[in-house]
């Protein structure tokens, strides 16, 4: 059965449930776009031209840019990876391809953010590319506490439920790296203007891209709950 279409097990069609309209994850999604944004004020609140060489060039902050600009995305990919293999020691993949759709998914965020790049580059007076490489991380991380979220909430065995706390762990670790690099780059490399016009820019498209994606993830899952349910009721013999 087709992941994009109204899914059918053993000739049952699963309808949504009525919390499952892709709205139920705005609690988590909101507090990883809330985050950047919130770093971005405290970093552009200070006056003073931009860009501002900043006194901590040999400490942290350096090697997490470092990190950010040289890896970017990729990084986000690995944590794909990390939950795929933490929480399928229980689980089956949620839909046909599950790790392929993902990465496919994440593999054309970066394509499109480095085609932007090469676009704005020479305009970043005006508009962060970093600001913007940081929105797409955002929304990378995002989808992927959508899957960890599912994965505790159905408690399918204590190792997979493990590793979506472990995984879920990582995520937030990473968006505080990704916090840390959004305020030095409002508060010492680019203008407020900027910041502020990246970060809207890539709210409004990764953003939406990311509210879609996740809305399939809880689909998904809901309707393997559903199909769960079935089984255990007897209204459905077998497994898939």
């Amino acid at each position: 059965q087709a992941f994009f279409a109204r899914p059918v097990v053993f000739g049952h069609p699963l309808h949504r449930q009525s919390g499952a309209t892709g709205m139920g994850f705005l609690h988590s999604d909101c507090l990883c776009w809330l985050v950047l944004f919130i770093a971005i004020c405290i970093g552009a609140h200070p006056e003073g031209p931009r860009p501002n060489p900043h006194p901590w060039k040999e400490l942290y902050i350096v090697q997490d840019d470092l990190l950010i600009r040289r890896v970017g995305t990729f990084v986000c990919l690995v944590l794909v990876l990390v939950r795929w293999l933490l929480t399928r020691c229980c689980n089956a993949p949620v839909f046909p391809g599950e790790l392929c759709w993902t990465l496919l998914f994440f593999l054309v965020i970066t394509g499109a953010r480095i085609g932007i790049f090469l676009l704005v580059k020479p305009y970043n007076y005006y508009f962060s590319d970093h600001v913007f490489l940081l929105t797409a991380m955002t929304a990378m991380v995002a989808m992927e506490l959508k899957h960890c979220e599912k994965v505790i909430e159905r408690r399918v065995g204590c190792i997979s439920t493990l590793g979506a706390v472990l995984t879920t762990l990582v995520a937030y670790a990473l968006l505080a790296v990704m916090a840390v690099e959004a305020w030095a780059t409002a508060r010492y490399y680019h203008t407020r203007e900027a910041s502020f016009v990246a970060f809207f820019t890539g709210l409004l498209l990764w953003g939406s891209f990311c509210w879609w994606w996740r809305g399939k993830i809880h689909d998904a899952y809901d309707n393997l709950t559903t199909r769960d349910k079935l089984l255990k009721e007897g209204l459905l013999k077998g497994a898939p």
